[in-house]
């Protein structure tokens, strides 16, 4: 009997959505909901996308480039950690990365599948919202502290509040995955020809991602505006080629910034971030990094310790940084490449407003990372988003 789609779907992101203290250790592999799930699936889609799909060159493109950002990352681990220790850890990466990529190129192929995404995600802020608000208010993480009670795991809340409210985690590890994760429903929501309450289905997913108080989340959403504000203001003024206009501003921008700051990036910082503690560790943090990736820029470190001053912090809050530094640049070039390739392509075969919010969305997403690591959950859903964008593309056939 073959499997409805839409319980795929659903299953995936209820998986995504537990909490990481239901999960198990199998010898020395931490086995989540999502990482069991995608172990099941992963042989089935990629035999899918190999010997199945019916694909154009440039769908090709961005799927080998996906998959090789996702190969390049397996041996950089190898040749840093040895064969078994890579191939663990590294076969892990694989799976989490490539199984949800292709369970958004397999399952969401279609109009009516898309459309069952926006009404699923709109069923998960509807029942997050009066979860992460009660957090909120009373410094209850309920989810996270009911889990533990049940599973195990031992949750501790070291965040502290900000503006005296707690930070809400929702089923997530941090509350910047949970403002970042929730951060990319509302434009959706608010184009999406199947959304009867725009304006109050939008207000419900921006509240569960404030909820957080992270500035990942914060910074999103601004973007999103300020990218939503240009495309009406250009489309006013019927300005051609917005979006290579806007890019050639950004660029001006940049080169007038250096003119009055020694350091652009700690200015960009210093105006992204909640404190000027904050922009500075980023700062520093992006600039031994950068001298980590130029010491490895073919395999990069693996998982081994960056070298930095004694005194700084082990962790890098910048995905894209972090992802030069494990695994070299030919894996963080591969996955940027894929990214700007899907985004020219939607721009060039699809006009509806619903592909529009999905390029700002997918650019808020990838200026988030500059802010935060992707991991766990979050990481497995930057890649199914990836794969999301793929049924925007339209052919002569209509949409992939």
């Amino acid at each position: 009997m073959k499997a409805n789609p839409k319980h795929i779907l659903f299953l995936f992101f209820l998986c995504i959505l537990l909490p990481p203290e239901i999960s198990f250790n199998l010898g020395s592999i931490r086995l989540t909901p999502y990482r069991l799930m995608l172990l099941i699936l992963i042989i089935p889609l990629l035999k899918w996308l190999f010997f199945d799909s019916d694909r154009g060159w440039y769908i090709k493109l961005i799927d080998g480039l996906v998959i090789f950002n996702c190969c390049w990352s397996v041996v950089s681990l190898i040749i840093n950690a040895g064969l078994s220790q890579g191939i663990e850890s590294g076969g892990i990466l694989f799976v989490e990365s490539i199984g949800s990529y292709l369970i958004a190129r397999r399952l969401i192929n279609n109009q009516e599948m898309f459309d069952y995404y926006i009404k699923l995600s709109m069923f998960l802020c509807v029942i997050l919202l009066p979860l992460v608000l009660f957090e909120m208010f009373t410094r209850i993480h309920l989810i996270r502290e009911v889990a533990s009670t049940i599973f195990g795991g031992g949750f501790y809340n070291t965040i502290e509040p900000r503006m005296g409210f707690a930070r809400s985690y929702g089923s997530f590890e941090h509350p910047i995955l949970l403002g970042v994760f929730a951060s990319t429903f509302g434009l959706l929501f608010y184009y999406s020809n199947v959304v009867k309450k725009k304006k109050t289905m939008f207000i419900t997913a921006v509240l569960v991602s404030l909820s957080s108080l992270s500035s990942g989340g914060i910074l999103a959403i601004a973007l999103q505006g300020a990218l939503l504000a240009w495309s009406k203001l250009a489309d006013t003024l019927k300005i051609s080629s917005k979006w290579r206009k806007l890019i050639l501003l950004l660029i001006i921008s940049y080169l007038l910034m250096s003119l009055v700051s020694s350091s652009p990036l700690k200015f960009f910082l210093s105006k992204i971030t909640f404190s000027q503690q904050t922009a500075y560790f980023r700062t520093i943090i992006f600039e031994y990094g950068a001298q980590n990736v130029a010491a490895h820029p073919i395999f990069g470190l693996g998982f081994s310790d960056w070298v930095r001053p004694f005194w700084m912090p082990p962790s890098v809050d910048n995905f894209w940084l972090l992802t030069a530094m494990r695994f070299g640049l030919p894996s963080l070039i591969s996955l940027v490449a894929a990214v700007f390739i899907l985004m020219n392509l939607i721009l060039k075969t699809n006009k509806d407003k619903i592909s529009t919010a999905y390029i700002i969305v997918l650019v808020s997403f990838v200026f988030a990372g500059c802010t935060v690591h992707f991991w766990n959950q979050l990481l497995v859903f930057f890649y199914f988003f990836l794969g999301l964008g793929i049924a925007l593309v339209k052919t002569e056939k209509g949409p992939v």
